[in-house]
């Protein structure tokens, strides 16, 4: 017969050995992961292995283009250009819209009274300009975007012409040629009533040589 402080001794022992069986067998498990882990970050990612970002993804680029021309230095022609003239002459047309006449106020202003636009060309004629404070550089900013927008990227922008009258009888009077009618008929439709200096433009298409 077998003294029972030997069974219960043999019982604890046996115990005692499957938890450390079960231990040792957790401990191989972890150093298992632990190496899966560090050959996983020591092997070198193959190129099919890489996600390219998505649209939302990718880091936004900003381009500035010079003042005198549109175009993005070292692009070439194409939608990237494109979109940006297209932006340039949204957010100008915006500003402008802000100090035109509207349809209202026209009548107000006895220099339209018997306005006539004229026959399309790629000159235009403006008249009611305040001489005595408007310069050639304001009317530059205001109507280059046009240019630049329809030729920025074939031509350079600075072929716009821009003749502004200051002595005589007709100062307060210019003369601005666009390289086409297309880029004059869309100044004229954003321009016309814009006031500078406190005073209207009228503009209206010049006979083109």
């Amino acid at each position: 017969e077998v003294d029972p402080g030997v069974r219960q001794s043999s019982g604890i022992n046996a115990e005692y050995g499957e938890i450390r069986d079960e231990t040792l067998e957790n401990q191989s498990t972890v150093n298992n992961v632990n190496e899966v882990r560090e050959v996983i970050q020591e092997s070198p990612t193959s190129v099919s292995d890489v996600k390219e970002p998505t649209v939302s993804e990718q880091p936004e680029i900003l381009s500035v283009a010079p003042s005198s021309s549109c175009n993005i230095p070292g692009s070439s022609p194409g939608k990237v250009t494109d979109n940006f003239r297209e932006e340039k002459l949204s957010e100008h047309q915006k500003l402008v819209k802000s100090r035109c006449l509207t349809p209202e106020q026209f009548a107000e202003h006895a220099v339209f009274k018997k306005y006539v636009r004229g026959e399309p060309s790629n000159k235009l004629y403006i008249k009611n300009l305040n001489h005595k404070n408007v310069e050639e550089k304001e009317l530059e900013e205001l109507f280059l975007p046009y240019q630049e927008y329809f030729h920025g990227g074939n031509q350079n922008p600075s072929e716009l012409q821009i003749k502004l009258m200051t002595r005589g009888q007709m100062k307060g009077q210019a003369f601005i040629t666009f390289s086409s009618t297309k880029a004059s008929e869309a100044a004229m439709s954003d321009l016309h009533g814009f006031v500078l200096h406190g005073k209207p433009m009228a503009i209206m298409f010049a006979k083109s040589k």
